[in-house]
């Protein structure tokens, strides 16, 4: 499984971005192999269609799972579209939310 979160800075210690679409950074963690990686959201500074470029991005990188505090509605149908199931009401660090995330889930 492949989780993501947005994040404020390239780190997977860094603080959680509550805005998916407009956040910068995205920390993606895979449960087979253990790895991190921080990828940049291109459309974090776009004028419109940031929430659209983020799930492409995440969709891209074959993310199964988005961890986040707050998604909009048209972001929520997207991920649905990608076949990404989100997750809202998340905060902390990234690392400690796809933790907690895991733990929840039996540790998968």
């Amino acid at each position: 499984m492949r989780i993501a979160v947005p994040v404020s800075a390239p780190s997977k210690e860094a603080l959680m971005d509550e805005k998916f679409g407009r956040a910068q950074w995205f920390l993606i963690y895979d449960s087979k192999s253990g790895r991190y990686e921080v990828v940049e959201n291109p459309g974090f500074e776009a004028s419109s269609g940031a929430g659209s470029a983020a799930v492409q991005t995440l969709r891209d990188r074959s993310v199964d799972v988005l961890l986040a505090g707050n998604i909009g509605p048209k972001a929520k149908d997207l991920l649905a579209m990608a076949g990404i199931k989100a997750y809202e009401d998340y905060s902390g660090r990234g690392e400690e939310v796809i933790r907690q995330f895991l733990s929840a889930q039996g540790g998968q």
